[in-house]
């Protein structure tokens, strides 16, 4: 299993992020071999994180491109950064 974990940052209480990532559900749960998603924030901090999980690093790598363009989709309307995009290999699994 792999994953890609992006990290943000945003301003305001994050409900225009927090709505990005809500219509962007759908479309990446289309994604070929996504095994999960999760979308976390922190209003204190003004940070938010992503993390999807992908069966094969094939899968994983092929989404790349889909994936730019739904974080970017997800961003724009409150102006959040992107702050990191990082891919791991999953080598523990509880």
């Amino acid at each position: 299993m792999y994953a890609r974990v992006s990290n943000y940052a945003f301003d305001g209480d994050g409900e225009a992020l927090r709505k990005g990532f809500d219509d962007a559900i759908e479309p990446v749960k289309q994604l070929a071999g996504l095994t999960g998603a999760y979308f976390l924030m922190d209003a204190d901090s003004k940070t938010a994180i992503s993390i999807t999980l992908w069966e094969t690093k094939e899968a994983l790598e092929s989404s790349v491109e889909a994936a730019n363009r739904l974080r970017a989709d997800a961003t724009q309307p409150s102006k959040a950064t992107i702050e990191s995009v990082k891919h791991y290999e999953v080598t523990n699994n509880i």
